[in-house]
C-alpha cells in the first residue's frame, strides 16, 4: 500500500496554508493603511492651528512601522510582521482616544477594527489580547473624561478627519470580515479535505487488512495443496516406471489415496468456511457416520498413530448436516495427527450425555499440546500454530457446532495433549434416510450411457471407469 499522509502531515500542510493566507492578508491590509494614514496625515497638515510637527511624530512612525511590517513578508520573521499591523491598528485609536476628546468622537471604532485584525491575521487568542486592552483601555478612558482629566487636544478634529476616521475603519473592518470568514471557510474546507483524505486511507488499511489473512490463506493452500501434487505426481511416475512388485504397487496406490483424500479434506475446509457447499441438515445417526469414516482416517491418521474408537452401541441422533459432521472429526483427527509429528494415540468418543439432552464427542490426542496464551486464538480463522496450514480446520468446527447450536471446549496441557469435546443436542428417533451397508450387486454391465462433464481431465476419468465396467459410454461437454 503506498504511504498515506499521517495526521501529522496534514496539520503540517494546514498551518502552512494558514500562515501564507496571513501574509496574504498583511499585504492586502498594508496598502490600505498607507493610504487612509497618508490622506488623514495630509488632512492634519492643512489644518488650521496644527503643528507640523506633531503630525510629523504621529504619522512618521506608523510608516515606518509599516514599511518594516511589509519588508519582513516572506522571511522566517514574517508573522512579526502581523504582529506589528495589529498592534499600530490598535495604537493609532487608542492614542486617538486620549488625545482626540475621549469616547464623544468616531475614532473609537478602530479599536474593533483592530480586534478583527487579530483575529483574522494572528488568530483567536490575540484577539482576546487585543479586545482585553480596548476594554481596559476604553475603562480608563472613560474614567478620565468622567472625571475631567484627559488632556486638551493637540490638534483640532474637524468632522472630515472624523468621517475619514470612521469610513476608513469601516472599509478595513469589512475587508477584515470578509478575510476572516473566507479563511475559515477555506480551513473548513481543508480540514474536511483531510479528514476525506484520512478515511480514505484508513479504508485502504483496512482492505489491506483483510487481504492479509486472504493471502496468508491462499499461500497455506497453495504450499499444502504443491506437497500433494508433489505426492501424485511421485508415485504416478513411479508407476510409469514398469515397477510389478504388488506390495510396492499396493503401497504407492496407498499414498496416493491418503494424499487425495488430504486434498478432500481440504477443499472440504474451504467450501465449509465460505459456506459455499449446500448444506442439508437431517435427523443423521452420528454413531454409524462415524464408524463408516474409519478407512478414511486410516488413510489420514498414518501408521505411525494409534487410533481408538469408544462409540456407544446403539443409535446417538443429532439434527445435522451429514458432509459438515464427518468435516468436524476430520477436521479435529488430522489436527490431532499434526500435534503428534513423532507418532502416538488418538481417541474418538462418543457417548449420549447422563441426562439423555446431548450426544458427546471427543476427540483427544497425546501430542504436544497447546500454550495456555494460544488458547483463545486457537479457534480464530486463518491462525496456526504449524509452520504451513490454513488456518481453518478448528475455525470451521467452531462455526459447524455453533450453527447446530452445539457446544464446543477444549482442554490442552504442554506436553500432554489436547482434548476438544462438542456436544450437540439430541433429537428423538424420528425417521432418517434409508441407508444399506449392504453393496448392491451389479447383475448385468452393459447398455449405453450418457456423460456430460465440462472439465476434460474429470470427463476423460470417468468415461474411462465406467467403460472399464462394461458400459458403452457417450461423454459430451455440456447439454448442447
Amino acid at each position: 500500500m503506498a504511504d498515506e499522509p499521517s495526521s501529522l502531515d496534514i496539520a503540517a500542510r494546514l498551518a502552512r496554508e494558514e500562515a501564507l493566507r496571513a501574509n496574504r492578508l498583511v499585504r492586502a491590509v498594508i496598502p490600505v493603511l498607507v493610504i487612509l494614514l497618508f490622506a488623514q496625515a495630509i488632512l492634519y497638515a492643512l489644518a488650521p492651528n496644527t503643528k507640523l510637527v506633531l503630525t510629523a511624530l504621529v504619522y512618521l512612525p506608523a510608516f515606518g512601522v509599516l514599511a518594516l511590517a511589509q519588508g519582513l513578508l516572506g522571511t522566517p520573521r514574517a508573522r512579526w510582521s502581523g504582529w506589528m499591523v495589529v498592534s499600530l491598528l490598535w495604537l493609532l485609536p487608542s492614542s486617538a482616544l486620549w488625545f482626540l476628546g475621549g469616547l464623544s468622537y468616531e475614532i473609537g471604532s478602530g479599536q474593533i477594527v483592530s480586534v478583527i485584525a487579530a483575529a483574522a491575521i494572528l488568530g483567536g487568542r490575540p484577539a482576546f489580547l487585543y479586545a482585553g486592552l480596548s476594554i481596559v483601555d476604553v475603562a480608563l478612558v472613560t474614567w478620565a473624561q468622567t472625571a475631567e482629566r484627559l488632556p486638551p487636544p493637540p490638534v483640532p478634529m474637524a468632522p472630515i478627519n472624523a468621517a475619514l476616521s470612521l469610513g476608513g475603519s469601516l472599509l478595513v473592518g469589512a475587508a477584515l470580515v470578509h478575510f476572516l470568514i473566507s479563511g475559515l471557510r477555506d480551513a473548513m474546507m481543508k480540514t474536511l479535505q483531510a479528514s476525506s483524505e484520512r478515511d480514505a486511507a484508513r479504508i485502504r488499511f483496512l482492505q489491506a487488512q483483510k487481504m492479509e489473512p486472504v493471502g496468508r490463506l491462499a499461500s497455506g493452500v497453495a504450499h499444502d495443496f504443491n506437497n500433494l501434487l508433489t505426492v501424485m505426481t511421485g508415485v504416478t511416475s513411479l508407476l510409469r516406471s514398469g515397477e510389478r512388485d504388488p506390495k510396492f504397487v499396493a503401497s504407492l496406490l496407498d499414498d496416493m489415496d491418503s494424499a487425495t483424500a488430504r486434498a478432500t479434506l481440504m477443499t472440504g475446509q474451504l467450501l465449509a468456511f465460505t459456506r459455499s457447499r449446500p448444506v442439508e441438515p437431517e435427523v443423521l445417526d452420528i454413531a454409524s457416520a462415524t464408524r463408516k469414516m474409519i478407512p478414511l482416517l486410516a488413510r489420514l491418521i498414518g501408521d505411525d498413530v494409534l487410533v481408538k474408537f469408544d462409540v456407544e452401541e446403539g443409535a446417538v441422533r443429532v439434527r445435522a448436516d451429514r458432509g459438515q459432521f464427518e468435516q468436524v472429526i476430520l477436521n479435529l483427527a488430522v489436527n490431532a495427527r499434526d500435534a503428534m509429528p513423532e507418532g502416538g494415540e488418538l481417541a474418538i468418543g462418543l457417548r449420549p450425555s447422563k441426562d439423555m439432552k446431548q450426544a458427546i464427542v471427543t476427540v483427544s490426542d497425546t501430542g504436544v499440546g497447546i500454550e495456555p496464551a494460544l488458547i483463545d486464538k486457537i479457534f480464530t480463522p486463518f491462525f496456526t500454530t504449524k509452520r504451513t496450514g490454513t488456518g481453518l480446520g478448528l475455525a470451521t468446527v467452531r462455526d459447524i457446532v455453533a450453527q447446530y447450536s452445539g457446544k464446543l471446549e477444549l482442554d490442552s496441557t504442554p506436553g500432554r495433549g489436547t482434548r476438544v469435546t462438542i456436544a450437540f443436542p439430541l433429537v428423538e428417533a424420528v425417521e432418517t434416510r434409508q441407508e444399506s451397508n449392504e453393496t448392491v450387486a451389479v447383475t448385468a454391465r452393459s447398455g449405453r450411457l450418457l456423460l456430460v462433464e465440462d472439465h476434460d481431465l474429470v470427463r476423460r476419468t470417468n468415461r474411462r471407469a465406467l467403460e472399464h465396467a462394461g458400459y458403452e459410454v457417450t461423454a459430451v461437454l455440456d447439454g448442447a
